[in-house]
């Protein structure tokens, strides 16, 4: 484990703009909601983070990007009810290539970037782009699906993964924010406990290891209950 949570190099984008990269800039009124396509999913207020996700995912997908949701946005994903993120992390590994149509992609929605993160003036998620190699502490994350609405497409760290990736920032920080999302995305699927307990196993070798494993003990025991109670 190096920093509890999910790991990317959460460095700028230092190759492909002037500007350093950690980036969210006020829209441009002009291109605000408008596909360059054309095809209007406009991004408001009422917006929620599913809504914002589909149609960024969507954009970066038809500008070739190969972009993946993670962190606390996954868990919002998959469990709105239990965690609210408000502003989506993208990992991408990319060249200057990318990068450019990634901007170009946001701007299309009304994004603009400022300080390396993008910002809309109709909503008040913002993006970012971590990156990669998408891992979770030292594990790197082959668990990937592409969830479909309609047309629009979405690539997203799978919800096994998301409990993991919650449960290690619990264990390392005593986030009980992140205990609740790792507990709410886990009671959303047949969850695999011996995968996520060998997973806290290895994170938690050496001087952690009682800390990852009484974590992991009140996220099971939190588990039985709430699933005794339902």
């Amino acid at each position: 484990m190096r920093n509890g949570s999910l790991q990317t190099s959460f460095a700028p984008w230092p190759y492909a703009f002037s500007t350093p990269f950690r980036v969210c800039a006020p829209r441009s009124k002009t291109s605000a909601g408008a596909r360059a396509d054309g095809e209007n999913h406009v991004i408001g207020p009422a917006a929620t983070l599913r809504d914002v996700a589909f149609t960024v995912g969507t954009a970066l997908a038809r500008a070739g990007v190969d972009a993946v949701l993670c962190g606390g946005s996954a868990a919002t994903f998959y469990a709105p009810d239990v965690y609210q993120s408000e502003d989506l992390d993208f990992v991408l590994t990319f060249g200057a290539e990318d990068a450019v149509a990634a901007r170009r992609a946001l701007e299309s929605l009304g994004y603009t970037l400022r300080n390396a993160m993008f910002f809309h003036d109709a909503s008040h998620f913002t993006v970012e782009f971590p990156v990669g190699p998408l891992k979770i502490g030292e594990e790197t994350v082959s668990d990937v699906d592409t969830v479909r609405r309609g047309e629009q497409s979405l690539r997203i760290i799978g919800a096994t993964a998301v409990v993991k990736d919650r449960l290690l920032k619990y264990a390392a920080w005593d986030d009980f924010s992140s205990l609740r999302a790792a507990l709410g995305v886990a009671r959303t699927i047949d969850l695999d406990l011996d995968d996520v307990r060998a997973f806290m196993s290895r994170e938690g070798a050496g001087v952690f290891e009682k800390r990852f494993d009484e974590a992991m003990r009140v996220f099971e025991r939190r588990l039985r209950e709430e699933k005794f109670s339902e």
